[in-house]
């Protein structure tokens, strides 16, 4: 974490560029619990991580980006609530 710190202070990353690459660890990391059966977590980081998504692709106004990161977190939304309904 510290090292991750110094290197946010040497090189000017803005939020949403910062914001990008955590969706992208939540993501990940959601992909490995999904592998291994880590159940409901897995539809928890990956619910984050596409709603993180789906903030980038509004700032960077790229509409493909968002609407697709939209409708997959609205699945894990679906999944979620299956798991405790």
């Amino acid at each position: 974490m510290k090292i991750m710190l110094v290197y946010l202070k040497k090189h000017s990353i803005d939020k949403i560029e910062l914001l990008s690459w955590i969706s992208v660890v939540l993501i990940l990391w959601g992909g490995y619990c999904t592998s291994v059966d880590i159940i409901p977590l897995n539809k928890w980081l990956l619910l984050f991580g596409s709603f993180g998504w789906t903030i980038v692709g509004l700032a960077w106004k790229k509409s493909s980006i968002w609407a697709f990161n939209l409708i997959t977190a609205v699945f894990y939304i679906n999944g979620l609530y299956n798991d405790f309904f």
